[in-house]
């Protein structure tokens, strides 16, 4: 007598004889976490955007305005009379009149090539890089105008008033034990901010 049939192949599978390895397991876990930090991450930055005010305007509905409303026609400009302002332009006029126009001549002092040499040899081993003491960094102009906790580091015209120079005028910046600034340095960031931080 033949054997009999093995109808265990035919049976359908229960849940107990399902066999997952240790390493796909894992690996699913790992990409259900990753799809799931994902997902956070975009609506971290799409809160972000919606909190700073940049979000699409909302498209206006066909029927709340079957109509739009009508465009009014410009008018000709009016003929000035000699008396009359004449409006100003926002841009700049051409040729020779526009060297005239210039409201502030260019700085004696300059950032990049008088103070920033003076601020990197002696301030920005606290104030720049990974290290920036007080959230302060000195490393470029932006970043100077910018300041850190108490506000911008200079006011333009005014070093009386310009935390920088105040800190460096009263000794206490450079700390004790760095490099101070020389007499000559002092003078160049003052003359620098009262000249208009350019």
């Amino acid at each position: 007598m033949p054997p009999a049939p093995d109808r265990s192949r035919n049976r359908p599978a229960s849940p107990t004889d399902l066999h997952v390895s240790p390493a796909a397991l894992w690996l699913g876990v790992l990409a259900i976490g990753l799809l799931t930090i994902g997902a956070f991450e975009v609506g971290y930055h799409l809160g972000k955007l919606r909190a700073a005010g940049r979000r699409p305007e909302p498209r206006p509905e066909a029927a709340t305005s079957p109509t739009p409303p009508p465009t009014p026609t410009p008018k000709p400009p009016a003929e000035p009379t000699p008396d009359a302002p004449q409006p100003v332009s926002a841009t700049p006029p051409r040729g020779p009149a526009a060297k005239s126009a210039d409201p502030l001549p260019p700085p004696k002092i300059t950032f990049a090539r008088d103070v920033a040499p003076v601020l990197q040899a002696k301030c920005v081993s606290c104030h720049g890089g990974l290290s920036k003491k007080g959230e302060l960094d000195l490393r470029t102009l932006d970043a100077v105008a910018r300041g850190g906790n108490e506000g911008p580091a200079v006011q333009p015209g005014s070093p009386e008033v310009s935390p920088l120079w105040t800190w460096v005028a009263s000794g206490n910046m450079p700390p004790r034990g760095k490099p101070q600034l020389t007499a000559a340095e002092k003078k160049l960031l003052h003359d620098w901010i009262a000249d208009g931080a350019r």
